[in-house]
């Protein structure tokens, strides 16, 4: 997993901070000392039960709206009435094994 962190110079050494939705903050001597820090105070966040997860949100419409939305559509029957007549064909069709 890759999490944008922003290190930039502070008043004691370099300042690693993330924004949401893991909105952290570390400081360190060196940038690497501020990146470590950032590492430590995120996985101690997960080991007291946070977990970092992704959610996919492609379509707010659901499998039956869909299917209403398909059977409603004109050119609906027509389809099944092409697929009834091409499946009659592959059937018909002798394996050739």
């Amino acid at each position: 997993m890759e999490i944008a962190v922003l290190v930039e110079p502070s008043s004691t050494g370099y300042r690693a901070s993330t924004q949401s939705p893991v909105t952290l903050i570390a400081e360190g001597a060196t940038e690497s000392a501020a990146m470590t820090a950032l590492n430590v105070a995120l996985r101690k966040r997960l080991q007291n039960g946070g977990k970092i997860r992704t959610l996919i949100l492609t379509d707010t419409e659901t499998t039956e709206e869909i299917c209403a939305r398909m059977r409603a559509d004109p050119l609906h029957a027509e389809m099944e009435i092409a697929f009834e007549e091409y499946r009659k064909v592959v059937n018909a069709v002798e394996d050739s094994d």
